[in-house]
């Protein structure tokens, strides 16, 4: 006697797995990893129950890695580095003048108001880059709303190089340049004041 099998709902395995891998924690990191295997997927033209066991296997082993104890630990511990870059930057950055109204939770930048500063975000990320070697975004890179008014500080770099950046930036306001036009990219010559 032949055995019937019903073909699984894919589509519904999909939405149930997308779930899963999107909430918790994890949610950023289940979310990206799913995405991704499942362009790879289609990229290469694989198709569930064809050629592999499951499109999902290789985004849940990578997110149930995520979970080992190993794993924690590493992350726990970049967790409390970016809360000791965080702690520094946004104090020292509204000491020169920054308006930051929160500070950030879970992110690894923060978002300031320069309107006490300039009123020109993307010429003052420019100049600060040029004239004292320190790369900020401007503010039109995220949106309309009060861009000109607005830049981003990225803490990802050491406390000691954002040490260093908050000082440049503040003698950069108080009117110091380091660099002539193109150094910051080595193409000028340093000026007075280079710690180079």
């Amino acid at each position: 006697m032949a055995t019937i099998v019903q073909s699984p709902d894919f589509s519904a395995i999909k939405t149930r797995q997308q779930h899963m891998w999107s909430s918790g924690d994890y949610n950023v990191v289940g979310v990206r990893i799913l995405l991704m295997s499942e362009l790879l997927c289609e990229a290469v033209d694989v198709r569930a129950g064809q050629t592999v066991l499951d499109v999902a296997t290789g985004s849940g082993n990578a997110a149930s890695a995520a979970f080992e104890p190993e794993t924690l630990a590493i992350l726990d511990a970049r967790r409390e580095e970016f809360r000791t870059r965080r702690d520094f930057l946004v104090p020292a950055l509204r000491n020169v003048g920054f308006d930051i109204p929160q500070s950030p939770h879970g992110a690894f930048y923060v978002y300031a108001g320069c309107a006490g500063l300039t009123q020109d975000s993307f010429g003052f990320a420019f100049d600060l880059l040029e004239h004292a070697g320190v790369a900020i975004t401007p503010g039109a890179d995220f949106g309309a709303h009060r861009a000109r008014e607005h830049v981003r500080f990225a803490y990802t770099s050491s406390i000691e190089r954002l040490r260093e950046g908050v000082s440049r930036i503040e003698r950069f306001v108080a009117g110091e340049r380091f660099f002539s036009t193109g150094a910051a990219h080595g193409s000028g010559s340093p000026q007075q004041g280079d710690e180079k």
